[in-house]
């Protein structure tokens, strides 16, 4: 019997429906999308809009005018009631890899393997704090981020059917290409990026994991210790109304269709159990 799963969140939706048209053919925003055993319905929406989602009586819905038509132009539906599904996954909207990389540009944590090598000191001007504090640190960010209190009200209305997806980490072909993404750029040439990796992991897991069933980026679409294989990015789509929209050359955030199929066939097997 096919499970019906609702997929919520942000522009990182875009490769799971993308994923889900490449392997059949169909309309991105059909009804009758499916794969590995689910039956799946979208409620994607930008993350500058994400704020407004809301469950009212057990009905997903916008709270704003201009959150609800767009929820309808991408989705081709403004209500989703909850009763019409198994399960509901999020992606997008609680954290990003740029979270963890905004707490290594603030501090250092034991057991980073840079403070080891350098006998425990921090680079100057920055705090050394523990392993616990950072990730107490991640985790407190994610109690503001733009989905968090969605995620409390579907715990609360679907308890143990609730996943959470983990956000892709930036592309390996990110790292030296300027400003932006700097950061990313430092953890990949210094002795850091697999601790940041797992603390990544970890933060997923201790913030969303007491809310729903958490899952974490697919192996095979990880490199570089701290990125995503640049094979899962090259040729990702927007979320748009119109399918197969590209994202511009210089989006290093957002993964493509076999990115997509890569997190359909964990959530998939994650649904199931």
């Amino acid at each position: 019997m096919s499970r019906r799963v609702l997929i919520l969140g942000t522009s990182h939706c875009a490769a799971l429906r993308a994923a889900v048209g490449a392997a059949v053919g169909a309309d991105r925003q059909s009804d009758a999308l499916t794969w590995g055993g689910m039956t799946l319905r979208f409620a994607a929406i930008p993350n500058d809009h994400a704020a407004a989602l809301r469950l009212d009586g057990g009905v997903l819905t916008a709270g704003t005018d201009t959150a609800g038509r767009m929820l309808w132009r991408l989705n081709r539906q403004g209500r989703f009631a909850l009763s019409e599904f198994d399960a509901v996954a999020m992606l997008g909207g609680l954290m990003s890899a740029f979270a963890i990389t905004r707490l290594y540009t603030e501090a250092r944590w034991f057991p980073l393997p840079s403070l080891i090598a350098d006998g425990g000191a921090p680079p100057p001007g920055l705090p050394l704090i523990s392993d616990a504090a950072a990730l107490a640190a991640l985790c407190g960010r994610a109690e503001t981020a733009a989905l968090f209190a969605l995620l409390r009200s579907l715990h609360a209305a679907m308890p143990g059917r609730v996943f959470v997806v983990q956000d892709p980490r930036v592309s390996h072909d990110a790292i030296g290409t300027g400003r932006k993404f700097m950061g990313f750029t430092r953890i990949a040439r210094g002795p850091d990026a697999s601790e940041v990796s797992a603390l990544y992991d970890r933060a997923v897991g201790a913030a969303f994991g007491g809310l729903a069933r958490v899952i974490v980026q697919p192996a095979a679409t990880r490199a570089g210790a701290f990125f995503t294989d640049a094979r899962f990015r090259r040729g990702a789509t927007r979320l748009a109304a119109t399918p197969d929209m590209p994202q511009p050359p210089d989006d290093m955030l957002h993964g493509n269709a076999g990115y997509g199929a890569a997190v359909l066939d964990d959530l998939a097997r994650a649904v199931a159990v």
